[in-house]
């Protein structure tokens, strides 16, 4: 080997965001700062939509979030994923329930790749925020992949010693109710009554 050659070169690779990509990470941070405080999220949760329908309108309408990473084609604005996972970002920042990861993260590049011609025109409604999504699984080890594969960041640590357990509900109690005391001890929420 050359001498004047490091057997190894370290390299640091920086990558700033545009100001386009920051501007929608500032406007979101935002909104969410005056509309997602902690007593909004449990007022949020607790509706029958399980989200808070009126700020859902502002950020369809307002930001578009639900197009943001779809084709034009499809009434998107044809962002990138970047974009979208910045969205996705600010909302984890303040625990935003919301129909924002399947409603464009997950949904919209299945139908792309998988949906017929007549699903794919579907995706125009959900650009404008006018049709909402979930993911829904049948029972079983596929619903288990799926939702340790989409668990949300703030879970990941604790989720991390329950995932490979066979018989977590036997050894830890029922999920719910784990998920319930993580949440209260970070101080999130309180604990539901019973029935409610």
């Amino acid at each position: 080997m050359d001498a004047d050659v490091p057997a190894f070169t370290a390299f640091t690779a920086f990558t700033a965001f545009t100001d386009e990509q920051d501007g929608i990470r500032r406007t979101l941070r935002d909104l969410l700062a005056e509309r997602s405080t902690p007593e909004d999220v449990r007022s949020a949760v607790r509706t029958a939509a399980g989200y808070d329908t009126e700020l859902w309108g502002r950020l369809v309408g307002r930001l578009g979030l639900p197009g943001l990473a779809l084709p034009a084609a499809y009434g998107g604005a044809g962002r990138t994923l970047t974009e979208l996972a910045l969205a996705c970002e600010e909302a984890g920042r303040v625990l935003l329930p919301s129909p924002l990861p399947a409603t464009a993260g997950i949904a919209p590049p299945l139908i792309d790749a998988l949906g017929t011609p007549d699903q794919r025109q579907r995706l125009l409604h959900i650009a404008d925020g006018s049709l909402t999504c979930t993911l829904a699984a049948p029972g079983g080890a596929l619903a288990g992949q799926l939702h340790d594969g989409i668990g949300f960041t703030w879970e990941r640590e604790a989720h991390l010693y329950v995932k490979r357990a066979a018989a977590d509900e036997l050894l830890f109690g029922p999920v719910h109710l784990l998920r319930e005391a993580a949440a209260e001890r970070a101080g999130l929420f309180a604990p539901c009554p019973a029935g409610g």
